[in-house]
C-alpha cells in the first residue's frame, strides 16, 4: 500500500485550477508553514491573519486567476481566494476576538464585502452551487463586486 504524502495529495488537488494551481499550491503551503499547531482550531483563523504574509497570499491568488485558462478553473481560483478573503475580513470585526463560539455570526459592523459574499453561502442559504460556508448573517447591496465575485 502506498501511503500519499502532502505534497501528493496537494498536487492532485492543485489540479483544479489548471495552470494556477503552482500559485495556489504555493498559498497552501505558506498557510501550513504559518500555521502547525500552535493553536486550538477554535483559533487557528486568528492566528493564522495575524501571522501570514498576506501580501503573498493575494499575489498567489492574482497570479493563479491570471494563468487560470478556462472558466472551471478562474471560478475555482475564485472561490479558495474567497475561502482566504472571508478569514481576513472576519478576523478584523471588532468582535471576532472576543465572542463565543457561534455557528453565525451576527456582527453588528460588518464589511459591506463580507456581508456580500453570504450570497455564495451553500450551507445556510441551502445553494449547492458553490459548495462554501459564510456563517455571517445579513445581505447588502452597497458592495460592488470586482472580478473575484464576478463567476463565469
Amino acid at each position: 500500500m502506498h501511503i500519499l504524502s502532502m505534497e501528493d495529495n496537494l498536487d492532485m488537488f492543485v489540479r483544479i485550477f489548471g495552470k494556477g494551481g503552482k500559485y495556489i499550491k504555493d498559498a497552501v503551503i505558506k498557510a501550513e508553514q504559518c500555521l502547525d499547531g500552535q493553536v486550538r482550531l477554535k483559533k487557528c483563523g486568528l492566528y493564522l491573519m495575524d501571522n501570514i504574509d498576506k501580501g503573498y497570499m493575494y499575489n498567489c491568488y492574482e497570479k493563479a486567476l491570471e494563468t487560470a485558462e478556462t472558466p472551471f478553473f478562474r471560478n475555482n481560483v475564485r472561490l479558495m481566494r474567497m475561502a482566504f478573503r472571508y478569514s481576513d475580513l472576519e478576523t478584523q470585526q471588532e468582535d471576532a476576538q472576543s465572542e463565543a463560539y457561534q455557528p453565525v455570526r451576527p456582527y453588528e459592523n460588518i464589511t459591506p464585502e463580507l456581508l456580500y459574499m453570504t450570497k455564495f453561502d451553500s450551507y445556510y442559504k441551502n445553494n449547492p452551487g458553490y459548495g462554501i460556508m459564510i456563517p455571517v448573517t445579513g445581505e447588502t447591496e452597497q458592495y460592488i463586486p470586482d472580478k473575484w465575485y464576478q463567476f463565469e
